[in-house]
């Protein structure tokens, strides 16, 4: 992200931190402080220990919120259904990965697409979209799968949400930032990628 891009979140959006655990699988390498400046063996090791330890936390934390079915997840702590994949693919069964292109549209082209559809998914609103980027932005594979319970989520890019700015003229959009949920305004025709959901669930 540029300069011009981080100022403008800044002056525009809410910053979330994610937890802990969730924010050092963002950054890819927990940081230690042999990273930050000199340190003892002991406090390496110790530093790689506790990563690990909330690496199982955050583990644990997938397991007991998200039920995976297929193309869907259903999330017990909001009672939401999502699609696994970006809108525009499809999860491949037997590939376990996500299939196809993901659409790059406007909120009011993709409400249009939602419309006809009649399924019950719809594009989220800016609250459902940050409940989904605090736990989805980070590496969502456990020990036990190594099949992300959320794949394909792009960093760096602006999820679109159905809710409008207090203008009117804005909609809100949520992005992964670093170790942050970042939310700010885009004008309405602006372009991007979106995941739908749907209330409650409908699988066994």
């Amino acid at each position: 992200m540029n300069i011009r891009n981080i100022l403008t979140a800044l002056a525009l959006g809410t910053c979330v931190p994610l937890a802990s655990a969730q924010a050092q699988m963002l950054s890819g390498t927990p940081r230690t402080p042999a990273t930050i400046g000199l340190a003892s063996p002991d406090q390496v090791e110790s530093a790689k220990t506790a990563a690990q330890i909330k690496r199982v936390e955050f583990e644990q934390i997938l397991k007991r919120r998200f039920v995976v079915h297929g193309n869907e997840v259903y999330d017990k702590k909001t009672d939401l259904t999502w699609q696994r994949c970006n809108y525009g693919e499809t999860w491949d069964e037997e590939e376990h990965w996500c299939k196809g292109v993901t659409k790059r549209l406007s909120m009011t082209q993709v409400l249009a697409d939602v419309e006809k559809d009649q399924n019950g998914w719809r594009l989220p609103d800016i609250g459902e979209v940050m409940s989904l980027l605090e736990v989805a932005c980070a590496d969502t594979k456990t020990a036990d799968n190594p099949v992300p319970v959320f794949p394909e989520m792009l960093p760096n890019t602006y999820y679109l949400s159905s809710s409008m700015r207090d203008d009117q003229n804005n909609v809100n959009v949520g992005q992964c930032f670093g170790s942050m949920v970042n939310n700010v305004g885009v004008g309405k025709g602006y372009v991007s990628v979106a995941r739908l959901v749907r209330s409650g669930h409908a699988f066994k």
